[in-house]
């Protein structure tokens, strides 16, 4: 039963990580919008592939709740009908969450992939949940945890239902971000109470563990904001344009100088315990360090490409895992 917990918080982990690369691919190809309703995509549990059944013709049959685009509006079956050849207005009603009526398939099926990965994540934290409920005895507070990374999923996916009411408001989207870390924080703890790793350091390489995470957070949320910019200035201009203009940007400024800060705490962490053996997590967030940074000036120096953005993303959540993980596990000589 042990062994089978260790494995279920690895699967909802790599879920938890394939959710924000999707939901960063999403962002980037602006498919935010592809499925406009929730839980359900155009009325749907499977969405179309093509623009046939969401087009209003005589002869058709809909079920309520299913939705057609007729001139530039969503409309919803308010119930189960065939259709005659005169759009009767007693049998639809227009969708009341926001104006956006547009249907792209390959916008629909990237929104909708990633919500099902979302479905897929909240099973395995769910079957999580369950297994360390039962080790409660032998394991304490790991089902708390458990029980916390759940709860947060659940909550992530009312944000994803709110972000597509909203019609993308930024304001969510960083909401969003905020609470897929959250889940990360209660999977790492979940771990750490199943199996913990011991790395015993001097104080000073503890503390900065743990302001190291802390400063990670802020990171993330500021780039959060960074994006937020980018997206402003790429529905202004190209991406040329774009990446000039964002070099100037305060959000930008605060989030790169805080990479410098980073680096800095990183080489001290590594000078404190320099006599030891450093460990597993803090190797791998050496590494990760470096190619965050790589990342991020291919963005600002090669005009935003299209897979940077997502790898930037991964690269950070990365990066806070094994912070985490680290700082979890580190205790004092």
């Amino acid at each position: 039963m042990h062994s089978l917990a260790l494995r279920l918080s690895t699967l909802t982990l790599v879920s938890i990580f394939l959710v924000i690369l999707a939901g960063s691919v999403v962002r980037t190809t602006g498919a935010g919008m592809g499925c406009p309703d929730w839980p359900k995509c155009f009325g749907y549990l499977i969405p179309p592939t093509d623009p046939e059944p969401l087009t209003f013709r005589e002869g058709k049959s809909f079920e309520k709740g299913q939705m057609v685009v007729r001139n530039d509006t969503l409309w919803v079956a308010s119930e189960t009908h065939t259709t005659d050849a005169r759009f009767d207005r007693n049998r639809w009603f227009k969708y009341p969450r926001h104006n956006y009526a547009v249907f792209n398939a390959v916008h629909t099926w990237t929104e909708y992939l990633n919500r099902l990965l979302g479905a897929l994540a909240g099973l395995a934290a769910l079957a999580l949940f369950a297994v360390t409920f039962a080790l409660r005895r032998s394991h304490p507070r790991a089902w708390w945890y458990a029980g916390g990374a759940l709860l947060m999923i659940m909550v992530a996916a009312w944000l994803g239902k709110v972000v597509v009411d909203r019609n993308l408001h930024k304001g969510t989207i960083t909401l969003h971000m905020l609470c897929s870390m959250a889940i990360l924080t209660f999977l790492i703890l979940t771990r750490y109470r199943l199996k913990p790793v011991p790395y015993q350091a001097n104080a000073r390489f503890q503390i900065l563990a743990w302001i190291a995470w802390i400063a990670l957070t802020l990171q993330i949320l500021l780039g959060t904001q960074v994006r937020e910019h980018v997206d402003a200035l790429l529905a202004e201009g190209s991406r040329e344009t774009a990446a000039e203009t964002l070099v100037s940007n305060t959000w930008f400024i605060i989030h790169r100088s805080l990479s410098l800060l980073f680096f800095a705490m990183v080489a001290l962490m590594y000078r404190y315990n320099s006599r030891k053996l450093q460990p597993l997590s803090f190797k791998l967030l050496a590494f990760l360090l470096f190619a965050e940074v790589a990342a991020g000036m291919t963005l600002v120096y090669f005009s935003l490409p299209h897979f940077s953005q997502p790898l930037h993303l991964v690269l950070a959540i990365s990066m806070f895992t094994a912070s985490g993980m680290l700082a979890v596990n580190t205790s004092r000589r």
